[in-house]
């Protein structure tokens, strides 16, 4: 369609229509269309779960007849439709496409896992919601996770070993180094799974206090080199997808379930800070108070930081002031 400036919209296909029955075709023959460019098989895809679209019959059987042709295009191409799929959002449309071999495709391309295909429609499917994570583009480790627990060793049993190392890299970050995503976005994934991965170690009963989760997020942000204050947001995104992962539940219904305690929540309580920026005592308040700027004033605040993470109610101004005295008058043992 196209509008020109006098004559009106410009319909010569019936797009309008197709997009008032929610009907997805080709111009054309279908397989003519795939055939000229493999990408718009996950095109057809993306256009389905972002625009609430129904593909019409002979357009999934031409993608099914060419699915193989996804292996063929570049993986830069492939990780930018992915990411867009896997943020759309209507996913229940990849169902419509279930079984062509598709996303299994893509998985192998990318992973160089196998999944069955109408499998890893139904799980993604469920998975996907853009309410979790706004904004992010973590999403493309829906895919991975999706993959890997429809494989037959089980979800358990396939994570634990991504995080070996192979040829001096863990395995995952092999992985995502082949997907050629951002060194942010790698770091944030890694992140995210090995939270899940801890998860999958601990007993199903164990559950962390906020403590020790505030601990391990600020020593994972190290790990990562990630900013310490992107970990509450990896961190949830981490839990709702192993919660999906285990239960086959939908993000809607998690978000409604209240559990409690729940095992699965990496959150950290609002009232513990993870970096300094979250101290109710600043710097600059130290030094007027007779402290010099330099290595020490830093160690100075790291330790109050790690006061308030075992004890909040000391972050107030007046109680840090107060330890950092103490702790500076300390006879040194």
């Amino acid at each position: 369609m196209a509008f020109h400036p006098e004559r009106g919209l410009l319909d010569l296909h019936g797009g309008l229509e197709d997009i008032r029955r929610g009907i997805l075709r080709s111009v054309g023959q279908p397989l003519a269309r795939f055939q000229e460019d493999a990408l718009r098989l996950l095109r057809a895809i993306r256009f389905s779960a972002a625009y609430d679209l129904t593909p019409e019959p002979q357009l999934v059987r031409a993608a099914a007849e060419l699915a193989g042709s996804v292996s063929r295009l570049s993986t830069e191409r492939v990780v930018m439709e992915m990411m867009q799929i896997l943020s759309s959002p209507y996913p229940r449309h990849l169902t419509d496409f279930s079984g062509c071999g598709l996303l299994s495709a893509a998985a192998a391309s990318l992973l160089g896992v196998t999944a069955d295909d109408a499998a890893l429609c139904g799980r993604l499917s469920c998975l996907i919601h853009p309410g979790v994570q706004p904004g992010q583009k973590l999403p493309l480790f829906y895919l991975a996770a999706a993959a890997y627990s429809l494989d037959a060793a089980g979800l358990q049993r396939v994570l634990l070993p991504m995080f070996r190392p192979a040829a001096g890299r863990s395995l995952l970050r092999l992985y995502l180094d082949q997907c050629r995503i951002s060194r942010h976005m790698a770091a944030a994934g890694e992140a995210m799974l090995y939270l899940m991965n801890l998860r999958l170690l601990l007993p199903p009963d164990k559950i962390l206090n906020p403590v020790t989760q505030c601990r391990l997020q600020r020593l994972l942000a190290r790990r990562c080199r990630l900013d310490a204050e992107d970990l509450p947001q990896i961190a949830a995104a981490a839990g709702q997808l192993l919660r999906l992962l285990l239960n086959g539940r939908r993000t809607e219904d998690i978000a409604n379930r209240q559990a409690d305690p729940d095992p699965y929540d990496f959150t950290v309580p609002q009232n513990i800070p993870l970096t300094l920026s979250g101290l109710a005592l600043d710097g600059a308040q130290l030094q007027a108070a007779g402290w010099k700027p330099g290595p020490a004033l830093r160690i100075q605040l790291e330790r109050l930081l790690s006061l308030v993470i075992a004890r909040p109610e000391l972050n107030r101004p007046e109680s840090l002031l107060n330890w950092a005295r103490a702790a500076r008058s300390a006879p040194i043992k």
